[in-house]
């Protein structure tokens, strides 16, 4: 397992480095306009937003395994009553409307927080997951419910896995980077020796 961890998180710096990109510029432009209340651009206080992803895939970034498919969220979407599929997100700006478009954009209208022209829990549909960024404790729990029903799981941006109560495993992931770090014979600024 230790491994897994390590790969996971190679992989996960190595994305992120374009994301950190493509947040940094939305988060700027929030800023710039005042639509820091969307969870779709990010919220205000933070310089990088943070991905939970509902996936059937042993980690959520890989290229290959089950993925889940555009109709059975569009399906899924559809018969709940507390989901919409909007398609698209749009936001004023004093320029004109910032529009982001996406074909499994959609709407937990069920959230506490949602709000018809502001706070809104986004759910979107990127390469065979669904995908929210920055969900609070009552979003995660209906990712969970939504991955139970798909058949799927809740997986963060570092690989951790969340369950029914919204906390994941990650003080287990954790400890077993630090048992692999202090198995390891050299120091890690000791690479070249």
């Amino acid at each position: 397992m230790p491994a897994k961890i390590e790969g996971c998180l190679d992989i996960y710096l190595e994305l992120s480095s374009q994301y950190l990109i493509i947040t940094y510029l939305v988060t700027v432009r929030s800023d710039l306009y005042g639509r820091a209340d969307n969870k779709l651009l990010a919220a205000k206080e933070k310089s990088m937003g943070y991905d939970l992803h509902i996936t059937r895939k042993e980690e959520w970034f890989e290229d290959e395994g089950a993925e889940i498919t555009l109709d059975e969220w569009t399906d899924y979407v559809r018969s709940s009553p507390d989901m919409r599929l909007d398609g698209y997100a749009e936001a004023g700006t004093p320029n004109g409307a910032l529009r982001i478009e996406s074909e499994g954009l959609s709407v937990w209208t069920g959230y506490s927080g949602h709000e018809k022209d502001g706070n809104m829990a986004w759910f979107d549909y990127f390469e065979g997951n669904i995908k929210v960024k920055n969900p609070d404790d009552e979003i995660i729990k209906k990712m969970y419910q939504i991955a139970v029903a798909l058949d799927a799981k809740v997986q963060g941006d570092e690989c951790e896995v969340y369950g029914a109560d919204g906390q994941s495993n990650w003080k287990e992931l954790k400890a077993a980077g630090e048992a692999m770090r202090a198995s390891m014979s050299k120091k890690w600024w000791q690479f070249w020796k």
